[in-house]
């Protein structure tokens, strides 16, 4: 059955029956109404512009260039040798 095209109660409520009565568990059924209230309002679920580990990326590879890591990692005795 297609679904309700909407973001209101109304088709939300009805696109969790239709999915309920073609037999999907209500936790499945309720993420679908949701993904379809979301298409309907233009919202893409993305609520941020840049990702955070872009935008750290530079002072990461600031710290990778300081050899600070390879540095602490090669402190540590390879395993056997004493």
């Amino acid at each position: 059955m297609p679904l309700a095209k909407g973001k209101g109660k109304a088709a939300f409520s009805k696109n969790v029956a239709t999915e309920m009565h073609v037999g999907k568990p209500q936790k499945q059924a309720v993420a679908i109404a949701y993904s379809k209230k979301r298409d309907a309002s233009g919202e893409s679920g993305m609520h941020h512009e840049v990702d955070p580990l872009i935008a750290n990326a530079d002072v990461y590879a600031a710290h990778r260039g300081s050899g600070k890591v390879d540095q602490d990692h090669n402190a540590h005795p390879a395993k056997g040798a004493r």
